[in-house]
């Protein structure tokens, strides 16, 4: 398979994927500058019970994947779930994301390693074993991109008692790093400008979490909002932040709702939905 350009990946490397052999149904495979696992926080499946399993992508120096919103190019992983009857899975869990400057352009995604959490909820009336097989599509990049597939699956037995499986520390590690709902306190808004968005939150009874020499930043979950490749000017004063992110040039219409993912650092990343009102 030919490696392709990163600002290519985006219109062309799903149709590519249509015609690339499955690397076999396994736990674990090994492909283009990474290796994928799909593991279980639980041995065993309890009739009735919600439990989660993870992807966990490790990559090789200097490769990364994308998320939800990849930013410049790219396209984040997809995966489809062929589950016994009764058994339903919930959308995949993204961990913050990180800026990754590539050449001109800044994309969104993750470096070394991705784990994407999904809760598996189990019907009352499972028994035996449970086959749990994930048809994953992904794009890794460095100065190419890569668009590969695998299917992998998980064999479960069903139990009375959940077990702890060995890998319970990497899904404690990764639910860390997992974007949480703002404190209620907490009050977003976004003021419309003729070439930016003013991003203002204030903290009201509950601190912003300190910087600890980390660069605060936001990421929009929708496309051809922002420039991603403009700083962000941020600014603190007292309990209030403050973002100016500079509109991207394919926005087409005004925006209602500013949402996405703030970081302000390692487990301090929330979910924010700002009103967007226009200045006068």
């Amino acid at each position: 398979m030919q490696p392709f350009s990163s600002r290519s990946v985006a219109t062309i490397a799903w149709l590519l994927l249509a015609s690339f052999p499955f690397l076999g149904a396994a736990e674990r495979v090994t492909s283009h500058h990474l290796r994928l696992n799909l593991v279980s926080e639980q041995s065993v499946i309890v009739p009735g019970q919600e439990f989660s399993v993870a992807l966990h992508f490790a990559l090789d120096p200097g490769w990364h994947l994308y998320w939800v919103n990849p930013g410049d190019s790219g396209e984040p992983p997809r995966v489809e779930w062929k589950l016994p009857a009764g058994f339903t899975a919930g959308a995949l869990e993204w961990p913050a994301p990180r800026r990754i400057n590539d050449w001109q352009v800044v994309d969104y995604g993750y470096e070394n390693e991705l784990v994407l959490l999904t809760r598996v909820q189990a019907p009352p009336g499972a028994d035996g074993t449970a086959d749990l097989q994930a048809n994953v599509k992904w794009a890794v990049c460095r100065d190419v991109c890569i668009a590969d597939r695998a299917q992998l699956s998980l064999k479960l037995p069903v139990a009375s008692k959940a077990e702890a499986a060995p890998p319970k520390v990497l899904f404690e590690r990764t639910r860390a790093n997992l974007p949480r709902v703002a404190p209620r306190a907490w009050k977003a808004s976004a003021v419309s400008t003729k070439d930016s968005f003013v991003l203002t939150i204030r903290g009201g009874s509950t601190g912003i979490p300190p910087k600890a020499g980390v660069e605060p930043n936001f990421f929009p979950l929708e496309k051809q909002q922002i420039e991603n490749a403009a700083p962000q000017k941020f600014s603190a004063t007292g309990n209030t932040a403050r973002f100016v992110l500079k509109k991207s040039e394919q926005l087409l219409k005004p925006v209602a709702t500013l949402k996405g993912v703030v970081s302000f650092g390692p487990g301090q990343s929330f979910f924010i939905e700002a009103p967007v009102s226009e200045r006068r």
